[in-house]
């Protein structure tokens, strides 16, 4: 009798580590899929920008750019949505009445022509 409890005991914990093992390695695959949709949705927004700055496009027109760019991978168009929306959010990209989306220009422009370097004009003036 005192052989077997001792037994039990460590089949007790065996069962309750490889049950606490299960879950992490099904909470580590739930975090991969989550990371790959969020690298996947910052490759798509950055295809579409990289498409728009040229010129402006509606919905289908990108969709078919970006289904040519790589004729072997299937893009879904609600996450190309899903990506419009959050640019349109985030103020990258401006959406026009009949349809199309551009590159909101005034954004590149105001990272090139920051003009707040009064501050450090002491530092180049001759004494």
């Amino acid at each position: 009798m005192t052989t077997i409890l001792p037994t039990i005991a460590i089949t007790i914990s065996l069962l309750g580590l490889i049950c606490t093992l299960l879950k992490m390695i099904d909470e580590q695959k739930k975090y991969n899929k989550i990371l790959y949709a969020k690298d996947k949705r910052i490759d798509y927004k950055l295809k579409i920008h990289q498409i728009l700055v040229p010129n402006a496009l509606d919905y289908d027109d990108l969709l078919s750019i970006l289904q040519e760019q790589n004729p072997t991978v299937h893009v879904d168009g609600l996450e190309i949505r899903k990506c419009l929306y959050e640019m349109l959010s985030e103020h990258t990209i401006l959406a026009f009445e009949d349809g199309t989306y551009t590159v909101d220009t005034a954004i590149i422009h105001d990272s090139f022509d920051d003009d707040d370097d009064e501050d450090t004009d002491h530092l180049w003036s001759t004494p």
